[in-house]
C-alpha cells in the first residue's frame, strides 16, 4: 500500500476515491482441509455419532435459552437439528465453553463483511471470498442498507488429500508416533524484506517470559502478527497516506459505524 501511495502500480490493488480495492480479475480462493465446525458439518457429524454421543449432545441445553432459534446461542455440537443458530467453540462437551464462534459462523461473517477486518475497513473496500474448496456456511437475516452485502462464494469439494493432514503424515511416518508441532512459520509471499518468522505459542522463537501482563514484549521478540505490531503497521500507513487517501474524520467514523452495525446484525442472524 505504501508503494501505491508513492505512485507505483500493483497487480492486486488500486487506489480509487480515497480507498483501496482489489483490481478487476483478482479473486480470493480459500482452501479448508476439513469441514468447518458448526452448521457446515452438523449433518456429517450427526451421521457418524454413536447412541451415547447422540444422547449426550441432545441433553445439554443451549446457552441463552432464547425462544428465537435463529438468534439463540448453541454450544458446540448440541442440538444437531438446529441449523442457523449461532454456535460457539469448542464442540466437545467435556471442555469449557468460550465466546468464540464456530468456523461456519465465522465464514458466514466473512461472506458479509469481507476478510479485511474492522481495522482495514477504514481504508479498503470489502474483500470477499470468491471460492471455498470443501465447506459452506450460511447466513440469514436482515442486513442494514450499506455497502456491505452477502457475498455467497462458490463451493466445491476435492478428493485430493491434504498432504499435511494428520492422516497423511501418519501414513508416511511408518509407525512413528506423530505429535502436533508447537511452532509455525509466519511467511509472507513475494516480500524479501520480511523474512520468515518461526512462531511458538504466538511469540517469535527465542522469546522469554515478560515481567508482567501490562509489560509489552521487546520489539525484536514480538511476532509481526501480534495485535500491537498490526496496529503500528496500520498507523504507519495512515501517518503518511499521501493526498489521495486523506479522509475526513467524519467519513472514517461513518465507515467504522457501518462495519460495526453490519457485524452486529450478522450475529443477530
Amino acid at each position: 500500500m505504501m508503494n501505491i501511495n508513492k505512485g507505483d502500480q500493483s497487480r492486486y490493488l488500486t487506489l480509487q476515491e480515497g480507498k483501496y480495492r482489489l483490481n478487476e480479475g483478482v479473486k480470493l480462493h480459500m482452501y479448508i482441509s476439513a469441514l468447518p465446525c458448526g452448521d457446515a458439518s452438523m449433518i456429517y457429524t450427526a451421521d457418524h455419532q454413536n447412541d451415547d454421543e447422540a444422547a449426550l449432545y441432545s441433553a445439554i441445553p443451549s446457552l441463552s435459552g432464547a425462544s428465537n432459534e435463529h438468534t439463540d446461542l448453541v454450544r458446540g455440537r448440541m442440538n444437531y437439528s438446529r441449523v442457523g443458530a449461532i454456535r460457539t467453540k469448542p464442540g466437545r462437551a467435556d471442555a469449557s465453553s468460550t465466546s468464540s464462534l464456530s468456523c461456519s459462523d465465522k465464514l458466514a461473517t466473512l461472506c458479509l463483511l469481507g476478510v479485511q477486518g474492522g481495522l482495514l475497513a477504514n481504508i479498503i473496500d470489502p474483500i470477499y471470498i470468491d471460492k471455498i474448496i470443501i465447506g459452506e456456511a450460511s447466513l440469514s437475516g436482515c442486513v442494514p442498507d450499506t455497502k456491505y452485502r452477502f457475498h455467497k462464494p462458490d463451493i466445491s469439494f476435492t478428493d485430493t488429500p491434504y498432504e499435511h493432514s494428520k492422516e497423511q503424515v501418519e501414513s508416511r511416518a511408518a509407525g512413528v508416533d506423530v505429535q502436533p508441532a508447537i511452532e509455525c512459520a509466519n511467511y509472507i509471499a513475494n516480500d524479501i524484506q520480511k523474512p520468515t518468522e518461526i512462531v511458538v505459542s504466538g511469540l517469535k522463537n527465542g522469546n522469554f517470559k515478560r515481567k508482567g501482563p501490562d509489560t509489552p514484549y521487546f520489539w525484536k521478540y514480538r511476532s509481526r502478527l501480534c495485535k500491537l505490531d498490526i496496529m503500528r503497521a496500520y498507523m504507519s500507513l495512515n501517518a503518511n497516506p499521501g493526498p489521495r487517501i486523506q479522509q475526513d474524520r467524519r467519513i472514517i467514523v461513518k465507515l467504522r459505524v457501518q462495519y460495526a452495525t453490519v457485524h452486529l446484525h450478522s450475529q443477530d442472524g
